[in-house]
């Protein structure tokens, strides 16, 4: 293995800089002679997973399909088919096709639904006039935020189709997600009235329970960094309870047509200050190597320091066989070589949630080289 010494120290604060940490690593290995799909890994062509000769990554990017590369028997962060992985507390990944009563009340009317398949939850509202769908997560383990400092997490699709025809009087469809406490909503994402709205990505809700607003930071899927979106939104409104809410409202006016919209939730996860030490992990599936290896410098990329140092333990030979862990930036040895890489990643959650900032740790992505 060539000398590491020039490896590029990568920055863990500033997904801006996301892009050039696989530049750098392009770089460092375009000298060494180690690879020669220099331009491939920096454009990062059409899969998820590459290989090139002595190394591997996964870029996490939005909009592929990553939850095939996440092995979900072992993994306990929040994940969905975005890409997104976060190391936080999870309440819902919508992955056995059944909205949890548990956690999430739901109200219809006129031929709105609220259902849960292929890794969603989704409030649709039809074209009928008065349809709504609601889904809030007011169930007996569900999530109040309100008198709390706690982070939420959650990927989401929005699609706001305000309709056609007329009609005397202006119609007021809603299409978003709230914070409410089933009387009184706030809109964080969405659109009302005479609009056609449309958006999907995750979401950062960072609430503060001594000014009674909540930071809201977005990464959309067109964008490449997430941003604060707005700073400290006024929730005083919603009084004694304050719930996460897919709402679809199209407001009765039979001479109106409207067109179906609705909210997805892709999956949802939090953290509250003063919550109890725990781990989070994130494991992968198989990755086909083009040489069996049993040596492996490996480090994940993160938007926001994690906790402590992560823990990485990596297997060589398809299964669970891993070897011992080690921390960032240091090489990790699979007790048996092979050429189905996998690594676990053991991240510890926050137990202080500042009320100001983000705080949560989200994978952005990771690579090995390997040899």
């Amino acid at each position: 293995m060539a000398d590491l010494d020039t490896f590029p120290v990568v920055p863990v604060d500033n997904d801006k800089l996301y892009d050039g940490y696989f530049q750098g690593i392009a770089n460092f290995l375009a000298k060494q002679n180690v690879i020669s799909r220099y331009d491939a890994i920096v454009a990062d062509s059409a899969s998820d997973i590459e290989t090139a000769q002595a190394f591997i990554y996964d870029r996490l990017t939005n909009n592929k399909a990553s939850t095939s590369h996440v092995n979900t028997s072992e993994s306990t962060c929040l994940y969905d088919e975005t890409g997104l992985v976060a190391f936080c507390d999870v309440l819902d990944l919508f992955d056995d096709a059944s909205v949890s009563a548990s956690i999430w009340t739901t109200s219809t009317a006129s031929g709105g639904t609220v259902t849960e398949s292929g890794g969603s939850l989704t409030a649709n509202a039809t074209s009928t006039s008065g349809s709504n769908a609601t889904a809030r997560t007011a169930g007996a383990s569900g999530l109040n935020c309100h008198g709390k400092i706690i982070e939420v997490i959650l990927s989401y699709t929005v699609n706001h189709n305000y309709g056609f025809g007329g009609g005397s009087s202006s119609p007021s469809p809603e299409t978003g997600i709230y914070i409410s406490n089933g009387s009184t909503r706030v809109q964080v994402v969405g659109a009302s009235g005479a609009t056609n709205f449309s958006e999907s990505g995750y979401l950062r809700l960072v609430f503060n329970s001594a000014n009674n607003t909540v930071d809201v930071w977005k990464r959309t899927s067109s964008a490449s960094s997430e941003t604060l979106t707005t700073d400290n939104l006024d929730v005083s409104s919603v009084t004694t309870n304050k719930y996460i809410e897919a709402y679809c409202n199209r407001t009765t006016n039979t001479a109106f047509t409207y067109s179906a919209s609705n909210v997805a939730f892709k999956c949802i996860g939090y953290r509250e200050n003063g919550a109890g030490a725990a781990n989070a992990i994130f494991s992968t599936t198989n990755n086909a190597l083009v040489a069996s290896s049993t040596y492996f410098f490996t480090h994940p990329f993160f938007l926001l320091t994690p906790s402590g140092t992560p823990t990485i333990v990596v297997s060589a030979d398809g299964t669970t066989n891993y070897g011992s862990g080690v921390g960032y930036d240091s090489f990790a040895a699979a007790p048996a070589a092979g050429s189905n890489f996998r690594f676990k990643l053991t991240v510890a959650k926050n137990t202080t949630i500042t009320a100001n900032s983000r705080t949560v740790p989200i994978l952005k992505g990771w690579g090995a080289l390997y040899g």
